[in-house]
C-alpha cells in the first residue's frame, strides 16, 4: 500500500547506521523505510511531501532547534507549505506541527505507525 501512496523521487541509502535524533530513538518502521529509500520528495495526494535523508535529519532538527523547542519530538520532513512532520517519542506517535508554532503545544499526534501516518497525510485532513 505504501508504494501506492508515494509518487516520489527517492535517495539512495548510504549505509549510515543513524538510529537517534537529538537522543531520541527513530522508530523502526521509519528506519526500515529510510534504509530502502533514504528520503526524497514528491506528491502525496494533492500535496508535496519532503522526507529528509538520515544524513540530513540531524541538520534539519538543528535548524529548527527541535531539541530546545519540541523536547521529546523530532522532525523528519515537511508536507504541503507550512507543515512539519515528525515523531513524538514521548507519545510514541507520528505527528505534524505548524512551522509557525514549533512548541510542544503545537504538536498534533496522529498515529503509531508510519504507513498509517502517510495515509492520514494523503487525505490532507490537517487542522490547526
Amino acid at each position: 500500500m505504501m508504494n501506492d501512496l508515494l509518487n516520489m523521487d527517492f535517495n539512495e541509502w548510504t549505509g549510515n547506521e543513524i538510529t537517534h535524533i537529538n537522543g531520541l530513538q527513530i522508530p523502526n518502521d521509519l528506519l526500515d523505510f529510510l534504509h530502502i529509500h533514504n528520503g526524497g520528495e514528491g506528491h502525496l495526494g494533492e500535496c508535496m511531501l519532503y522526507l529528509s535523508s538520515l544524513e540530513q535529519m540531524q541538520k534539519l532538527n538543528n535548524e529548527w532547534k527541535t531539541a530546545e523547542y519540541l523536547g521529546d519530538a523530532f522532525i523528519f520532513g515537511s508536507f504541503d507549505k507550512d507543515i512539519l512532520i515528525g515523531y513524538n517519542a514521548k507519545a510514541k506517535r507520528y505527528c505534524y506541527i505548524h512551522s509557525g508554532y514549533v512548541l510542544p503545544e503545537g504538536i498534533y499526534n496522529v498515529s503509531a505507525g508510519f504507513e498509517d501516518f502517510l495515509t492520514f497525510l494523503s487525505k490532507n485532513d490537517i487542522h490547526f
